[in-house]
């Protein structure tokens, strides 16, 4: 069994306030490959394949108007400069995703 999950290496978002007074949204947790390793040790599935993706910070884009945000046509626009910032910002891309498969029963751990 095979399944293609989308994923960010962080906790549950939420809205904070910096010194600065501006609102920023974070994550309190932010696991790194090896917590990540760690915490998929603990289950029957192995990553066979995974991916950065997505440049733009989405969360903040739902701020634009609507005819950007919320049109057909905006969102194309957004995801064509998203797709070319991914490629050429790879490593500095925010999200990952990855294929999990379950390990057969004889390398189960």
């Amino acid at each position: 069994m095979t399944a293609r999950c989308t994923t960010r290496f962080a906790g549950p978002a939420f809205n904070a306030t910096s010194g600065s007074g501006a609102e920023e949204e974070f994550h309190p947790v932010l696991y790194t490959s090896r917590s990540f390793g760690d915490l998929l040790q603990a289950t029957t599935l192995e990553v066979v394949e995974a991916w950065r993706y997505s440049w733009l910070p989405r969360n903040h884009l739902s701020r634009l108007p609507a005819i950007m945000s919320q049109s057909p046509a905006g969102v194309a626009i957004i995801n064509s400069i998203d797709a070319g910032l991914e490629r050429v910002l790879a490593p500095f891309c925010q999200n990952w995703a990855f294929v999990l498969v379950k390990r057969p029963a004889a390398t189960e751990r």
